[in-house]
């Protein structure tokens, strides 16, 4: 496990919040690559796993973004009212369920805050110089995280966001983004289960295979942990590999 200061937290849309986390003692933080998630303990005793949300880029910090669920468990109320700069969390090494593969195009779709590992892959994706559209759905703009930062980047020619609030706007419509694609594109997709379900019946009904959707749905035990307690992650596994952000169920 590592020591990771809380260096900033602030707001990424509304009821989400980012978390800037440092190594304790201002050495460098493990590598990992897109799609890769950390566990965190939270103060009121949970662990809770979240997709890190930026590209590697050194060493010097990792960011998690968490969505706010009054449905959830506590661990989202936890860390949007106890958490603050300043604190010191424990967190897991990087694993990841969810890496990016070889591919002609890789086509990356978010739902909601499944924008957390899709932005981190967009990112990589860009840095190797990999061709890669991304197509992001949303409540409305002010729900869509880091919606300004998608405008902004170098790739941005290569982002469409869609948002149930603007019913003037271009609909998403999966199988016809999907159709007719040739056999080395991949397509990785994150959000809430019906967003998956609806995505991954476009591909089917698109002709995909499944070895080129990638998704994976993980959640944690709902019992609280103190130090040194195991704690259970159930994962449940189709294709090569899903993954929904913790964020959704948190």
């Amino acid at each position: 496990m590592l020591a990771v200061r809380v260096l900033e937290k602030r707001e990424a849309a509304v009821d989400v919040l980012s978390l800037v986390l440092t190594s304790v003692d201002g050495g460098s933080l493990p590598p990992y690559s897109a799609g890769a998630h950390i566990d965190i303990a939270l103060p009121n005793g949970m662990v809770r796993q979240y997709s890190l949300c930026r590209a590697d880029a050194g060493g010097g910090t990792y960011e998690v973004a968490i969505l706010r669920d009054p449905a959830g468990r506590g661990g989202s109320a936890c860390v949007h009212r106890d958490i603050k700069p300043g604190d010191t969390l424990t967190i897991s090494h990087p694993r990841n369920l969810f890496p990016l593969v070889p591919a002609s195009v890789s086509i990356l779709f978010a739902g909601g805050i499944g924008i957390t590992p899709i932005l981190a892959m967009a990112e990589e994706l860009h840095r190797q110089g990999r061709d890669f559209e991304l197509h992001y759905c949303a409540r409305s703009p002010e729900r869509a995280a880091y919606r300004e930062l998608l405008a902004q980047a170098p790739w941005s020619g290569q982002v469409r966001c869609y948002y149930d609030s603007e019913p003037d706007q271009v609909r998403f419509d999966a199988r016809q983004i999907l159709s007719g694609r040739d056999d080395g594109t991949h397509l990785y997709v994150c959000g809430p289960e019906g967003f998956i379900r609806h995505v991954r019946d476009a591909a089917d009904q698109a002709g995909w295979s499944d070895a080129r959707v990638h998704f994976e749905h993980f959640s944690a035990s709902a019992a609280p942990v103190t130090e040194g307690d195991e704690f259970e992650l159930v994962l449940a596994r189709r294709g090569i590999t899903v993954r929904v952000g913790a964020q959704t169920t948190a």
